[in-house]
């Protein structure tokens, strides 16, 4: 009888179930080391934390910072900012700054729309993404988050309050000679034009620009916020009083061309002033005549000729009316100037005049003032981060560690069943053989008796 060779699939079964304690209890054991490996080491750090938001503050639908610089949102998250939300608490004194900044460990981006022509319009809703390995839970993650952004806001409030709201009002105490009020004039209605602007920034109105006459326009309106017991609005609308009474100064001087008179001015001061206004004048009609002789021999165009003798002849008209503003008349025929029987009148005049010009700057002062520190209030009062969620959201990348746990069990099962087969079979195998030799040699022992007897 020829015997089997090899191992059957119920002898596998019977080697696997003699060992089968050590067989769990070793894959167990794997798949329990698996879990811990992939959960502490091989996943960590792996995972991401996200936070969205609204940042809001007046003026950020423009994408501009009250000082008029450029809002870049990517900013939010520059090293600068997070090393200042650092700084801010010692919670964070272990989180890596220079790793989480160079290394891609953070980013924003910014939610858009598709706008007119092509254009790309920002609808105000931004995400923060950080790598959870540089911290040491969620919760420390989204605290850090929100102290980087309060340095956002920190931001917008130190610009608004580093601004200088009267800066338009320099050299105004600089024009000490014998100079036409205009120049001081021209100077507070820079500054009255640069308050009304700021108004107009945050109550929706819209307000020329002296000096490039364009138009700005925004859609958020803080009228009604108060500030010392009076609205945005009312600040405004009592700017734009002392701008009327601000057009009656230039009226009026317009009409009678006031002079400043320095302090302590004497005859001859007001003689010797009038003398070199008159000297101008003089200058100004040889070089007229210049103009005449150039134009006449084609060297200049016709158009440059008129341009430059109308813009002499006005200068002129405003050095006579000076000269006439301080007492004193312009003879034309010798370009000699005489003073006026009513000198005393005149100068009194300009010294009243002078006095409103004063007071006037100094009201405009107070005012620009008054406006920068409601502005501060109302930065300061409606500035904040509009968050869509309480802490983070977790942006899972990492291995599901129950699959591994399963995988790891499972392979390390059959990989258990394949060595305790593998080092049992042999013995197996020879306890098998010698059981299968005895059961062959026992028949025949049993025969060879029989023949014996016979």
């Amino acid at each position: 009888m020829e015997e089997e060779s090899g191992i059957t699939f119920g002898e596998i079964c019977h080697l696997v179930k003699k060992r089968i304690w050590w067989i769990l209890g070793i894959s167990v054991i794997v798949a329990l080391v698996a879990s811990l490996l992939f959960g502490f080491v091989i996943n960590r750090g792996k995972n991401d934390y996200s936070v969205t938001f609204m940042v809001e503050f007046p003026g950020v639908s423009d994408r501009q910072y009250p000082d008029g610089t450029t809002f870049n949102h990517a900013s939010m998250v520059y090293a600068a900012q997070l090393e200042a939300a650092k700084a801010s608490n010692e919670s964070f004194a272990n989180i890596d700054i220079d790793g989480m900044s160079s290394n891609g460990g953070i980013s924003i981006s910014a939610e858009t729309t598709a706008g007119a022509n092509n254009t790309t319009v920002y609808t105000g809703v931004y995400t923060i993404t950080v790598s959870s390995a540089y911290f040491e839970s969620a919760d420390q993650a989204s605290d850090f988050l929100r102290a980087v952004l309060d340095q956002t806001i920190a931001t917008v409030n130190a610009k608004i309050s580093g601004m200088d709201f009267t800066a338009r009002l320099s050299g105004y105490d600089s024009l000490n000679g014998y100079t036409a009020y205009g120049d001081r004039l021209a100077i507070l209605r820079r500054q009255q034009d640069y308050i009304l602007e700021r108004y107009a920034a945050v109550t929706g109105d819209a307000q020329s620009d002296s000096d490039t006459t364009t138009q700005t326009q925004t859609t958020a309106t803080y009228g009604s916020f108060v500030y010392e017991g009076k609205s945005i609005s009312a600040l405004y609308a009592e700017a734009q009083t002392i701008g009327n009474l601000l057009s009656d100064l230039e009226k009026n001087y317009a009409m009678n061309r006031f002079v400043y008179l320095p302090e302590g001015s004497k005859a001859e001061d007001y003689k010797e002033a009038a003398e070199s206004w008159a000297k101008q004048i003089k200058n100004n009609e040889e070089e007229m005549l210049f103009y005449k002789e150039q134009f006449a021999n084609s060297v200049i165009t016709a158009g440059y000729y008129e341009q430059r003798v109308l813009e002499l002849e006005q200068e002129n008209r405003g050095l006579e009316a000076q000269i006439e503003a301080i007492g004193y008349t312009y003879e034309q025929t010798g370009g000699t100037v005489s003073e006026s029987p009513n000198a005393d009148t005149i100068r009194a005049a300009n010294t009243a005049f002078g006095e409103q010009v004063d007071n006037m700057f100094e009201t405009i002062k107070t005012n620009s003032e008054t406006a920068k520190s409601a502005l501060v209030a109302l930065f300061a009062a409606e500035s904040q981060i509009v968050y869509q969620q309480s802490g983070v959201t977790t942006i899972v990348n990492t291995t599901n560690i129950i699959l591994v746990a399963v995988a790891a069990l499972v392979v390390a099962f059959l990989i258990a069943c394949i060595v305790f087969c593998a080092a049992d079979y042999p013995a197996y195998k020879r306890e098998r053989d010698a059981k299968r030799t005895a059961a062959v040699a026992a028949p025949e022992e049993a025969a060879e008796p029989e023949n014996k007897e016979e």
